[in-house]
């Protein structure tokens, strides 16, 4: 009997524990919809770094959301809370949740939220691009790659401003890249051979 006893108490304890880390991510949607992203955040934060719900494709998927609607946010507050990048963390919380994702439960949104994001970055890059800060656009050309490897506007631009980040061996691996794709112009052999040059 008290072994008995002792076994439901331990149960109770565990699925408990689980339950209230679960409640988190609950809270978390539930102030996300109602715009309290200073309070999502925090509880999702703990969501996703609790041993019972770290792998949890709805915590991830929520961490996604947060993010993004605080990227959206016109309210300052909200901005202070971030530490990094909206749309960085928003794009690795949405690349969790489809690794984890088993059942296809947020397949399609995930989808939709990456096309967006990379899009956003993709954008981003030309800004900065345009901006002469070749390093920061390599950067979020390389990001949009990551879910685009084969998108041959991505790749023509992030050969083009690896050249003009001084970044020859990447520029030539995005050329090659280019040219598997058959992509042919006048414009790839040029460059393959002037940052083939630049190496040796």
């Amino acid at each position: 009997m008290k072994i008995s006893l002792l076994i439901t108490l331990i149960f109770v304890l565990i699925f408990g524990h689980v339950s209230a880390q679960n409640q988190k991510v609950q809270s978390a949607q539930i102030y996300l919809r109602s715009g309290e992203l200073d309070l999502a955040l925090p509880a999702i934060e703990e969501a996703v770094v609790h041993e019972k719900t770290i792998n949890s494709a709805k915590a991830w998927y929520y961490r996604g959301e947060i993010y993004l609607a605080i990227y959206s946010s016109e309210n300052p507050e909200f901005q202070k809370l971030l530490t990094a990048d909206p749309l960085l963390v928003s794009l690795e919380s949405y690349r969790k949740c489809k690794v984890l994702d088993a059942q296809d439960d947020f397949g399609a949104e995930v989808n939709k939220r990456l096309q967006s994001i990379t899009g956003e970055i993709y954008n981003r890059g030309v800004e900065h691009y345009n901006a002469k800060d070749y390093k920061a656009a390599l950067l979020d050309f390389e990001l949009v790659l990551i879910d685009n490897p084969n998108d041959t506007n991505v790749l023509f631009n992030a050969a083009l401003t690896s050249e003009k980040a001084k970044e020859p061996a990447k520029a030539i691996q995005y050329l090659n890249a280019l040219l598997k794709l058959n992509y042919h112009s006048p414009q790839i052999y040029i460059s393959l051979a002037s940052n083939k040059k630049a190496i040796s």
